[in-house]
């Protein structure tokens, strides 16, 4: 299995149980979210992952691609998404999306990586 996955949008890797998706500095599109979860099935396997998102350097997203993100693809490979952000703006437009659209998983915006990676560890799979 590779350690880690580079594609046109998202760098993507597994640390201490916990997907890591670092969103590049580029507009993200359904075509690149497609790509992106080809990669993490690569990456991962079958088994779904507790995500951090780190979204400060993301772009734009389109609302096609904004859904496909918390569909069925995305359910199947993720158990719970932290979302790392940088500005008040973000925020807004973040809870905006979530209210109107609901996951099948919990996600959370933080603008702490900690309090994120703290908030993820109590949905983090417990390795013998």
């Amino acid at each position: 299995m590779p350690q880690e996955i580079v594609t046109r949008t998202v760098r993507y890797y597994v640390e201490d149980d916990i997907l890591y998706a670092v969103m590049l500095p580029v507009e993200n599109t359904i075509a690149d979210a497609r790509e992106n979860v080809r990669a993490i099935t690569q990456l991962i396997g079958d088994r779904r992952y507790p995500c951090l998102a780190d979204m400060r350097l993301l772009k734009s997203i389109d609302r096609e691609t904004r859904m496909y993100y918390v569909g069925p693809e995305m359910t199947r490979l993720m158990s719970v998404v932290a979302m790392v952000i940088k500005s008040p703006l973000q925020r807004l437009i973040g809870n905006f999306f979530l209210t109107v659209n609901k996951a099948a998983f919990p996600i959370r915006l933080f603008t702490s990586e900690t309090e994120a990676l703290a908030w993820l560890r109590n949905y983090a799979p417990k390795t013998a």
